[in-house]
């Protein structure tokens, strides 16, 4: 798959939170997404230089904090455009999100943020060190990874460990929540036949009715694929994404203390944090390709604060 001034192939992902949807939000959660589409709309006309305004695919306006689709390899930063795009090349499966060319989409940000990380050994060591787990095995890093092909969750990075287990994460940067689902046949269907097998041994009954884990149905998908003990589910999101973060708390206070010590809830900012202070030696362009990651999404508190 080619990646620049040509057409990228297009998938929906996640929720865009461009358009502002006739239920009621969470004053918190709005104006979180609208001051980080700002500083975006900011980092687009100063970092990228770019002036015209991207479109929406849902309902054709233009907003400030796109790229024009025909420039969303922009939405890569410099320093690691290159490696994904002849990754992506490599894996014409793997497709961009419809809304790639949003600055604001969790797909971009996790490819800034891992690529340094998985494209190299001494990267990978530095970000077992950074999540504090086993050593990450040598092996191609599996973006947008679909583990069960008879059960399509996604996941947007997938690694694997040296003693087997695999390590699992969900991104997160402008969304709203994690995702539900209908009590509709279909889905009470797949809750009977697939994740009570996976999950019954490991969470509490109650907490598997279709009242509770619906609400929740996206966050009990991923941890059903936690097949044993050395597997992690990582949930990365922004320090200031409020709703968010209440969310994965109220989900892990609901689970036993052994299943609660495998899924971690991680700051984007910590795990930066953690990844500088393990830079593999020598590696001159590691800090420098963090530095800008934490200029493009790394808004001011002050911006930020209500």
């Amino acid at each position: 798959m080619r990646v620049g001034a040509g057409a990228i192939d297009a998938l929906s992902g996640k929720a865009s939170m461009d358009v502002p949807s006739a239920q009621s939000h969470d004053f918190r959660m709005s104006s979180y997404q609208d001051r980080l589409k700002a500083h975006l709309a900011a980092y687009k006309r100063d970092a990228l230089r770019v002036t015209d305004d991207g479109i929406y695919a849902g309902n054709g306006r233009s907003y400030a904090h796109i790229v024009p689709s025909d420039k969303r390899h922009l939405n890569l930063l410099e320093s690691c455009r290159e490696g994904v795009t002849g990754y992506l090349a490599k894996r014409p499966a793997l497709h961009l999100h419809r809304d790639f060319h949003h600055l604001n989409s969790s797909q971009a940000m996790g490819f800034n943020l891992f690529w340094p990380a998985v494209a190299t050994p001494a990267g990978l060591s530095a970000l077992a060190q950074a999540l504090a787990c086993t050593p990450i095995a040598a092996t191609s890093p599996l973006f947008e990874s679909t583990p069960d092909p008879a059960e399509p969750t996604h996941f947007d990075l997938h690694l694997h460990t040296r003693d087997g287990g695999q390590l699992f994460f969900e991104l997160n940067l402008s969304e709203d929540n994690f995702g539900d689902a209908k009590a509709d046949p279909a889905h009470l269907s797949k809750l009977g036949d697939l994740y009570l097998g996976r999950l019954q041994a490991r969470v509490r009954p109650q907490l598997l009715a279709a009242a509770e884990s619906f609400p929740r149905y996206q966050l009990f998908r991923k941890l059903s694929h936690l097949a044993t003990d050395a597997d992690r589910l990582f949930l990365v999101m922004p320090r200031d994404n409020l709703r968010l973060h209440e969310q994965a708390r109220a989900f892990l206070a609901d689970l036993d203390a052994d299943v609660r010590a495998q899924v971690t809830v991680l700051d984007i900012e910590t795990l930066v944090e953690r990844l500088q202070a393990f830079a593999p030696p020598g590696d001159e362009a590691w800090p420098r390709h963090y530095r800008e990651f934490t200029r493009k999404y790394g808004v001011d508190q002050a911006v930020l604060a209500d």
